[in-house]
């Protein structure tokens, strides 16, 4: 036996060609008019290294016949894995709409810092093959998913498959297959019903308008551009409008942090933080849990509460009706404080009631052995007395912060830079003066239970005790 050229000759009548992959044989026999014996050419394949893959009809096929080439023997090709694949945790992209723009019509997919967003999956291995000289080729590696890893996006340290927002924010797909999170949500134009409610728990930026009807929740800050009608806006920071919130009485603005508006007509706003006025409150009301500031503006109707200052430039009119301006929270905080005095001693009293319960149902099970029905009731009032735990340590915590509130508590001043008309009523921690005159300059206090006008000249440095 000999080979030349990659082909094998047998005894000058049995050739047996192996591919250059070893994946397929072929066999020819040399001499047309002698038909090859099977049992030979199995033998004489064998003898050639091809020990896989024959195929015994090929070799019955061959000799009944000769003069041409026969694939008598065939591989296995190694299978190639699965592609890795990205898998998203949130919700798709509109599908079907060209017309979709995501800076009037953003699409809000909210994620908190630390959260997974998507998991890329690994390829997997191929089904290894065989050749037919009984080589084993390992299978193909599937190709490897393709993820951009843009702003504010991160794999998890522990598992590398994971990624995480490194930020609270609105998850962005780029069109490169990648994921950004954007922790200010932008909206072009105007939020309105076509936008519709937004709900976001990072900052949102309206370059235009707010309009009416609208609810906008937002877990940090908001910054409108124009103004603000009849919607709903619950905010976890502070809120900057640059033009006026004006309506028909049905809007809100709500706010954890500081609230700045230009103007403000018929509607209300609170915050447990500062209000700023630009120019002025129309027949508005005014609630916050620290100052209200505005030295260039006029109160007009309505109602202004706070917890310290109140300082504009006028307060009233001429042909308006009455306003009310009620500054400090110590009368708020002394009322809450009896609530929480009247719930602590109620809890003790279920509390009372619990612990004999408990002490009875312990005293069956020493005596004997108590039944499912009694398990499970003691069960239940076992969860009974943690609640009530729970909910008194909360009110002992509360308890606790106003008392240290009411200890460090200033009496806050009502300060008027221009003029304070006739029919104002002022109320200072439960003191109350109406106003029967114009006054110009002038500021307010409280003294020995009563709301007493001075002269600004005579104001009083922050930090005064108001006595």
């Amino acid at each position: 036996m000999f080979s030349e050229d990659g082909v094998k000759v047998v005894d000058g009548a049995i050739a047996v060609d192996i591919s250059s992959d070893e994946f397929e044989a072929r066999v020819r026999l040399l001499h047309a008019d002698l038909p090859g014996d099977s049992r030979l050419i199995l033998e004489t394949l064998h003898d050639a290294g091809v020990t896989c893959g024959i195929l015994e009809q090929a070799l019955l096929e061959l000799s009944l016949s000769t003069g041409h080439s026969v694939v008598v023997a065939k591989g296995v090709r190694p299978g190639r894995g699965k592609d890795g694949w990205v898998e998203y945790l949130f919700t798709p992209l509109p599908s079907g709409d060209e017309q979709w723009n995501p800076y009037t019509h953003p699409v809000v997919r909210n994620t908190r810092a630390g959260q997974t967003i998507a998991i890329i999956h690994p390829p997997s291995e191929g089904t290894p093959g065989t050749t037919v000289t009984g080589k084993t080729i390992p299978g193909r590696l599937g190709r490897k998913a393709s993820l951009e890893l843009g702003s504010n996006v991160t794999r998890d340290k522990n598992d590398l498959t994971r990624v995480v927002a490194k930020v609270d924010g609105n998850i962005v797909p780029l069109p490169s297959c990648g994921l950004n999170v954007h922790p200010v949500l932008c909206i072009a134009g105007d939020l309105d019903l076509s936008v519709g409610d937004v709900d976001f728990v990072g900052s949102l930026k309206v370059e235009g308008d707010v309009k009416g009807g609208v609810s906008v929740k937002v877990g940090k800050d908001l910054y409108v551009l124009g103004g603000v009608e009849d919607a709903t806006i619950e905010c976890g920071g502070e809120v900057v409008v640059e033009k006026g919130f004006i309506g028909h009485g049905h809007g809100c603005i709500s706010a954890r942090g500081d609230v700045r508006v230009h103007h403000v007509r018929n509607q209300l706003v609170k915050s447990e933080g500062n209000v700023c006025i630009g120019i002025e409150s129309i027949d508005a009301r005014i609630e916050a849990g620290g100052k209200v500031e505005g030295i260039t503006a006029v109160i007009i109707g309505g109602c202004v509460e706070a917890g310290g200052d109140i300082e504009v430039k006028t307060i009233g009119s001429v042909e308006n009706g009455q306003v009310r301006i009620h500054g400090g929270k110590r009368g708020w905080i002394l009322l809450r404080l009896a609530e929480i005095d009247k719930g602590c001693g109620e809890l003790e009293n279920l509390l009372r009631g619990l612990r004999q319960t408990v002490y009875a149902h312990g005293l069956a099970r020493v005596c004997g052995s108590p039944s499912p029905e009694q398990e499970t009731g003691l069960k239940e009032l076992q969860v009974s007395v943690d609640n009530a735990h729970v909910r008194m340590s909360a009110l002992q915590h509360e308890r606790h912060t106003l008392t240290q509130e009411l200890q460090h508590m200033n009496n806050p001043r009502v300060i008027v830079h221009d003029v304070i008309y006739e029919n104002v009523s002022i109320d200072i921690d439960g003191a109350r003066l109406v106003t029967d005159t114009p006054l110009k300059q002038v500021m307010f206090v409280k003294e020995k239970h009563r709301v007493v006008p001075r002269d600004l000249e005579w104001r009083v440095p922050d930090g005064h005790d108001g006595h």
